[in-house]
């Protein structure tokens, strides 16, 4: 999650697109994007008129984010008092 988080921070794509399953589920406010080519084409659009900065330890949002095979496969953003679910989801972060 570190490298996660540091290529994001550094608006490196190609980096954070190598921490993404192929067929990534990623949040865009109340729609889904799927696939890294949406993913790349969404971190452009952010990029461009502001410089983003996320860190680990300090949000008012929580990033919840399922893994498979060692790569993000799914990331969810929701609020900090929402109680977790046991699923076949994540751990919180």
């Amino acid at each position: 999650m570190h490298q996660l988080y540091a290529a994001f921070n550094s608006q490196d794509a190609e980096r954070l697109l190598a921490l993404v399953t192929d067929d990534v589920n990623w949040p865009d406010g109340t729609a889904r994007l799927h696939g890294k080519n949406a993913v790349r084409a969404y971190w452009a659009r952010q990029w461009i008129p502001a410089h983003t900065h996320d860190e680990l330890s300090t949000a008012r949002f929580v990033h919840i984010f399922q893994l498979r095979g060692g790569l993000v496969s799914r990331m969810d953003i929701e609020p900090p008092d929402l109680p977790l679910e046991i699923t076949d989801r994540p751990t919180r972060m």
